[in-house]
This record gives structure tokens, C-alpha cells and sequence, in this order.
């Protein structure tokens, strides 16, 4: 079976959020598809919806890809702290019964 060949571009550190971390913390990516260590988490996970705690994870899961890909010396600290939150607040919120407080 022939398959057509397919150009990938490589990943560099330029070409990725992140790319500046273990120094200066990395800036938000214009998009908002990323949260950088230099934006703002919020304090209290469990006042946000399901919702907006699962959209949260998905730009902390994007930015540990994005330092990992980035950088040798992998994911930024404070991303990483950001990623464990958010793992232990979903999984609070799996472990409890469902009702009108909660999606």
C-alpha cells in the first residue's frame, strides 16, 4: 500500500509556548489555547463549573506538551504543580454524588 508522503514540521523551542521557562516564566499564547506559569490560576477550583475546570485542564494539559516538546529540560514547575491541582480536583469531583450543585 502506498501511502503519500507527509511534511511535518519540526518542533523547536521557537516555535512553542514555553519556550523561555526555568527563567523568566513563559507569556500567554495569543489564542488563549495555553496557560503559561505567568497566568493566573484560579484559587478555588471547586467554585468553577465542570466545565471550566475541564477547559482549564486541557490548556495546562496543551502547555506541559508544549514545554516538554520545547525544552530539554521538560515541563516548567509551577505547569506541573497547575496539571496535579487540577487532576486532584476532578478527581474529587468524580468520587462525589452528583446533584443541582454540581454539573
Amino acid at each position: 500500500m502506498n501511502r503519500p508522503a507527509v511534511a511535518y514540521a519540526p518542533v523547536t523551542p521557537a516555535a512553542t509556548v514555553g519556550q523561555e521557562h526555568h527563567g523568566a516564566p513563559p507569556q500567554a499564547d495569543e489564542a488563549g489555547t495555553h496557560l503559561a506559569p505567568a497566568e493566573d490560576l484560579p484559587d478555588e477550583l471547586a467554585e468553577l463549573t465542570l466545565t471550566q475546570l475541564q477547559v482549564l485542564h486541557s490548556r495546562v494539559c496543551l502547555q506541559l506538551d508544549s514545554e516538554y516538546l520545547g525544552s530539554p529540560d521538560g515541563a516548567h514547575p509551577v505547569t506541573l504543580d497547575r496539571h496535579q491541582e487540577l487532576v486532584a480536583e476532578l478527581a474529587t469531583r468524580r468520587n462525589r454524588p452528583a446533584g443541582p450543585a454540581h454539573e
